[in-house]
């Protein structure tokens, strides 16, 4: 009835029906997942009068997975249409994303400014001016790099 399309991957249709009305589909690979489409197949008729509600999390439904962490799952309920409008509109879930994006970006620059500003010198030329030299920077991404794959959160702490 349903299936999931992860960004760059093949359609996913194999999912495992929890309950009557709770499906589960186990996304594997998670940590680089950025978007993700939830539609239905076709190949059955979703019953009038109801609609789908999804979730995305480590344990949807209260099921103990005993999958590594970079599995997620993608819960599904199918239940009455006036159920649903009772819950949580999905609009306001695009708005918590915006605000890690922002912490990261600006820890991302503070870093580079004092590392860089660490490095500025005058010269005689321009006593007025600060230069800092092209390799500072080579130097400063370089690090970058290398905290992000040891610890994509580091800069959290």
């Amino acid at each position: 009835m349903f299936g999931v399309i992860v960004a760059g991957r093949f359609v996913q249709t194999n999912c495992e029906q929890v309950t009557e009305n709770q499906f589960l589909f186990n996304i594997l690979e998670s940590e680089n997942i950025n978007h993700i489409v939830v539609f239905l197949t076709g190949q059955i008729p979703f019953p009038d009068g109801y609609g789908g509600a999804a979730e995305a999390s480590l344990n949807p439904f209260g099921v103990m997975a005993s999958q590594p962490v970079n599995v997620s799952q993608i819960g599904i309920s199918v239940e009455p249409l006036q159920d649903l409008s009772q819950q949580t509109p999905a609009t306001s879930a695009a708005v918590s994303n915006l605000e890690p994006f922002m912490d990261f970006s600006k820890k991302m620059v503070e870093n580079l400014f004092n590392f860089a500003s660490s490095f500025a010198s005058k010269t005689p030329m321009n006593p007025s001016e600060s230069y800092i030299p092209f390799s500072t920077l080579e130097k400063w991404y370089n690090n970058f790099l290398r905290k992000m794959e040891q610890d994509p959160y580091f800069w959290r702490s």
